[in-house]
């Protein structure tokens, strides 16, 4: 590892983030546990839903993805109320998305593997994957690396699917087979192509849709480590949503009107609330007959969705003969997870520690909300560039928070030493000669030694323009290094971003080679909240 920072470090504009893992009091009053082993035991302590139904029904579905028997075995175990539960989830993503997307999964892993040491008790890592979420453009694409180390935008094909189709059901029949005309001329050269390359082909041949695909290949890399994929169309999931949902219809907007509070609070704290929204919206969605999500409101004791109105009577019959119509959204999902589960902790990304600030009244005392772990994150550096930090005697952070000043030192560090050594004895100079005109005027006029020492800025001024001009021409003249370095900083933050939110865990292997989750999982113990440096 060459370096590791907290993750907030690399989002200076998520205060609520940085006060949250800095142990903040009025941040951490937004949750019912603080992060840390004496949250984990006190949420351990208390008792777990019934999950019988929904571990059979994910045993099966383990079995169906051809998940490892070590995933199995685990879904088999969440029946046992003594077994523990670290959640996590993240919508399907193209080839499972950016990176960001595993290593959710691998910090869940690595926090289950911790409380069982903890407590005694086996912990189990469930990955809850949203395919009922609509949001195509934030999932319809992700980075890939070429043998060169040049990255490249791989996209799902426009014209697959149909508009505001849920994401997890969108075809992936020729869609798949154009996804992987993009990416195979992009393996060539790359030593472990053809372990990548069957993998997806293996994948895409047996997944009717986005979801199932982004499932299989998760559970390709990730099911020997434990990790239960739990997609939320499956009915049992649905069926355990009925309860929930029951309570939203029974007592319209009071979810709603709980989340808005909380958004005022944490404004007053001068906080930027991520979940704000028309005081008259529900907390759920309807599917239409064509599949798609309709906004549900309640307005003149009605609720009204898609155009069409229905009494509370009607949306509970509906509620108990087609509960697949429902969707929660993200305020209800995570109270929807918990009455499933009942998490000893859930592991969240660094957005979505802002929006659960803002849930902790929508639980009920009986399944209260989970202490939240904020992710481990991981900037991939190759050998190349990490020889050049090295050299350089760059911390990698720096080309992301402060470019322009690196590149400056880097240069004035390889210019000549006469040119350094030229301005830095004519500030000497110029300090020196200020001391002694100081010393000079003060007995004749005291108001002289301002205009004096006005005079020395102003000098010193027009030395700092000349140094940066000379620079520039150095920078001009040793054009390589300036390259080399914007090379690095692409590499690790591609447009001007971090490499987690592009790059491609499978693009990633494709170069070094398929055990990489497994060295990235020894390296994220105890490490929520940090974002590594790795050299691969």
């Amino acid at each position: 590892m060459i370096a590791r920072v907290p993750l907030a470090a690399l989002d200076p504009a998520n205060r609520l983030l940085a006060d949250y893992l800095a142990g903040a009091s009025a941040v951490r009053a937004c949750f019912a546990f603080p992060p840390d082993d004496d949250g984990l035991r006190a949420r351990a302590a208390l008792p777990a839903p019934d999950r019988r139904t929904i571990a059979a029904a994910l045993a099966a579905y383990q079995q169906e993805l051809g998940a490892d028997p070590a995933a199995v075995d685990n879904a088999r175990r969440l029946a046992d109320p003594d077994t523990l539960v670290i959640t996590v989830g993240q919508q399907p993503g193209l080839l499972t998305g950016p990176l960001y997307t595993p290593y959710k999964a691998l910090t869940a892993i690595a926090l289950a593997r911790r409380v069982t040491a903890l407590t005694g008790r086996s912990a189990v890592p469930v990955f809850w994957l949203g395919s009922d979420d609509d949001d195509r453009a934030e999932v319809d694409h992700c980075g890939w690396w070429d043998a060169r180390g040049a990255l490249y935008a791989i996209r799902y094909p426009d014209d697959a699917g149909t508009p505001g189709q849920l994401i997890g059901s969108l075809p992936v029949g020729a869609a798949g087979a154009a996804v992987l005309a993009q990416v195979l001329p992009l393996l060539d050269g790359q030593p472990f192509a053809a372990e990548v390359r069957a993998v997806l082909e293996e994948t895409l041949a047996a997944s009717r849709d986005l979801g199932d695909w982004c499932a299989r290949l998760l559970a390709r890399v990730l099911s020997r480590h434990g990790l239960v994929l739990c997609d939320s169309r499956l009915p049992a999931v649905r069926a355990g949503a009925v309860g929930t949902l029951r309570a939203e219809i029974d007592a319209p907007l009071r979810s709603t009107a709980l989340v808005l509070a909380q958004a005022r609070a944490l404004h007053g704290l001068s906080y930027h609330p991520a979940l704000t929204k028309p005081a008259d919206v529900c907390n759920f969605f309807l599917l239409d007959d064509a599949g798609t999500r309709q906004r549900v409101t309640f307005a003149d004791g009605r609720f009204h969705a898609g155009g069409t109105t229905v009494t509370a009577n009607e949306l509970r019959t509906h509620l108990a003969d087609a509960p697949e119509r429902f969707i929660p959204n993200a305020v209800l999902r995570p109270v929807v997870q918990e009455a499933l589960f009942g998490s000893t902790a859930f592991v969240a990304g660094p957005n979505e520690v802002c929006y659960w600030a803002e849930l902790q009244p929508l639980f009920p005392a009986a399944t209260p909300m989970p202490p939240v772990f904020p992710r481990a994150g991981a900037t991939l550096v190759p050998p190349r560039i990490a020889a050049h930090l090295d050299e350089w005697a760059v911390d990698p952070p720096t080309l992301l928070l402060a470019f322009d000043a690196t590149r400056r030192a880097l240069l004035s560090r390889h210019a000549p030493p006469d040119v350094q050594a030229a301005f830095a004895a004519g500030r000497t100079r110029l300090d020196a000669a200020l001391a002694d005109l100081v010393h000079a005027i003060q007995p004749v006029d005291a108001t002289l030694a301002p205009a004096a020492q006005a005079g020395h800025q102003r000098m010193l001024n027009e030395l700092e323009r000349l140094e940066s001009k000379t620079l520039k021409a150095l920078e001009r003249r040793d054009g390589e290094l300036t390259a080399r370095l914007e090379r690095a900083r692409d590499a690790l933050f591609p447009s001007h971003g971090l490499q987690e939110r592009t790059l491609n865990l499978f693009a990633a292997m494709a170069r070094c080679g398929m055990e990489l989750p497994d060295r990235l999982l020894s390296l994220f113990d105890r490490q929520e909240g940090q974002h590594l440096f790795v050299e691969i």
